[in-house]
């Protein structure tokens, strides 16, 4: 028996060290709206009554989300080594806010 989504989730979140709130604002990157309620029935047991199997467009979504995060923090973090970075950080800041997203999504 291979792995299931749900397996795959379960270790991207491991291996990324992310919350529920950090998946959720992953998957807002790519404009895929889940709930912490929903995530949490994905991480459950498969023998648990409220667990959910993960289809592929959720896992696709967040795998897709991932790879969107990693270049905001390449993008992020190469703008911390220019010249006058303060003023570009907090313009960056503002504009990820100003997106509704969170900055705490770039975190290490």
């Amino acid at each position: 028996m291979g792995l299931t989504n749900n397996d795959i989730l379960k270790k991207l979140r491991v291996a990324h060290k992310l919350r529920d709130e950090q998946i959720v604002e992953i998957c807002k990157l790519v404009d895929f709206k889940v709930s912490k309620s929903e995530l949490g029935a994905l991480f459950r047991n498969v023998n648990h009554p409220k667990y959910m199997e993960c289809g592929d467009q959720i896992l696709r979504n967040f795998l897709n989300g991932l790879i969107k995060r990693a270049s905001l923090k390449i993008i992020f973090f190469k703008l911390l080594k220019t010249p006058n970075h303060f003023w570009l950080v907090n313009k960056v800041r503002f504009c990820i806010n100003s997106l509704g997203m969170n900055i705490n999504i770039f975190s290490i």
